[in-house]
């Protein structure tokens, strides 16, 4: 099918996930933590059924360079159960370090890109891409390669990755991770995607979240975002008003919690008298 040319490369482009993240509110921790798992969990059966090969982790998959071990356990185990081969670009949270990538033991089908550009050639094309490392990320001349080229590097269009690499690059597609608000641009001939975090830590993380599915053929890039399925925070507004009986009151309050479903964490913000 149309799904599996194997001139295209296509694949899931996430980042973020901070899936170890200690929380400011106790009572949600739980909650969150659980939600990150199965944001991830979500991923690999979206890619199982659309029969997608790759999944890109531009990023801070954990919270800090020696992540939590049942966090990691539980991620890592998943990832090495499923058909799929895993593409991680470590983040200033989770950085390459000398003894490897958090010290973990990574799954044969979880490849850790290095300190300098390397490439991991694919039917299509090639992802290449870097770690963060020693405090930053090297965007060094990129490795040549034929067929499709999609970079996979962890910063900020701007703060840390020049424009003017980015138009020389030769890219087709640059993923990236670092900010948890997503945003896509095109810059030169280059398609540079931020997925945002799929996992919401918190009030300031507020609405939905994603991942990206993106099909990268002959220099053409298609990509669309897929909603995560998993903890959301929300805040409400809720009006009130001085002829509002003690019931009135309730029902408001009532109604603005259940626009959200009961996995979510709503804050109600009420104003008037």
């Amino acid at each position: 099918g149309a799904g599996e040319r194997e001139s295209d490369m296509r694949f899931i482009h996430t980042a973020d996930l901070h899936l170890d993240a200690p929380m400011t509110g106790q009572r949600y921790r739980g909650k969150v933590r659980r939600s990150a798992l199965s944001v991830l969990a979500g991923m690999i059966q979206y890619a199982q059924m659309q029969k997608i090969k790759f999944i890109v982790i531009a990023g801070d998959l954990f919270d800090s360079p020696t992540p939590e071990g049942t966090a990691a356990g539980a991620a890592f185990e998943m990832m090495r159960q499923a058909p799929i081969q895993f593409l991680i670009a470590a983040g200033n949270h989770d950085p390459l370090t000398e003894t490897g990538y958090c010290g973990l033991k990574i799954p044969d089908n979880v490849y850790v890109f290095g300190k300098t550009p390397e490439i991991f050639a694919v039917p299509g094309g090639a992802f290449i891409g870097a770690s963060f490392y020693g405090g930053g990320v090297c965007y060094q001349e990129l490795p040549p390669c034929t067929g499709s080229r999609v970079g996979v590097f962890h910063g900020d269009i701007g703060a840390d990755i020049a424009k003017e690499w980015i138009e020389q690059s030769g890219l087709d597609y640059l993923a990236l991770g670092h900010i948890h608000k997503g945003y896509q641009k095109k810059i030169g001939h280059t398609h540079c995607a931020m997925p945002g975090s799929p996992a919401a830590h918190g009030f300031d993380e507020c609405g939905n979240r994603f991942f990206l599915d993106v099909r990268v053929e002959k220099g053409t890039v298609e990509c669309v975002s897929v909603p995560c399925e998993g903890s959301l925070f929300f805040e409400e507004t809720v009006a009130l008003s001085e002829e509002d009986s003690a019931s009135e009151v309730l029902g408001k309050l009532m109604l603005a919690g259940q626009r959200h479903s009961e996995q979510d964490v709503v804050r109600l913000r009420v104003t008037g008298h």
